[in-house]
């Protein structure tokens, strides 16, 4: 268990001071090269528990994209995204198809979630999915 009201109300206050109070649920956030390089799950944990559905980097570790999912957040790494938006702008992603569009129509490719990742995004975290994966079993036993 993470200290909630903690990581929510320190999550991106170094970059953008006002985040964590005016963050709204559902926000995609874009990010730059090497993002969250060698960091803690307790970073995903905030994001995720701040209420971003998604970061967009430019690039990042292997190891974020599976630290960040066992949270239900989406990392998906799209070289060049920094330069084709801006602040406020609304972006689509689709993880499931590898695909994150911007308000401008712009598609970028990203990799494609497994399926197994996908089920673990819509269960919410990979303890969830676990969680009913395990009740699915007993149900059928």
């Amino acid at each position: 268990p993470f200290d909630e009201p903690t990581l929510k109300s320190m999550c991106f206050k170094r970059y953008r001071p006002e985040f964590p109070a005016s963050v709204q649920a559902g926000v995609i956030v874009v990010a730059g090269k090497n993002f969250a390089h060698q960091n803690h799950v307790e970073v995903s944990a905030a994001i995720r528990l701040s209420g971003v559905s998604a970061v967009v980097a430019e690039s990042c570790e292997s190891a974020l994209v599976r630290r960040a999912l066992s949270q239900g957040l989406a990392v998906l790494v799209a070289p060049g995204i920094t330069g084709a938006v801006q602040d406020g702008d609304t972006l689509r992603v689709d993880p499931s198809r590898g695909l994150v569009t911007t308000s401008s129509g712009k598609t970028f490719t990203t990799k494609p979630f497994s399926p197994g990742m996908v089920d673990i995004l819509r269960a919410g975290s990979l303890i969830a999915s676990l969680e009913g994966a395990a009740a699915a079993r007993l149900d059928q036993a």
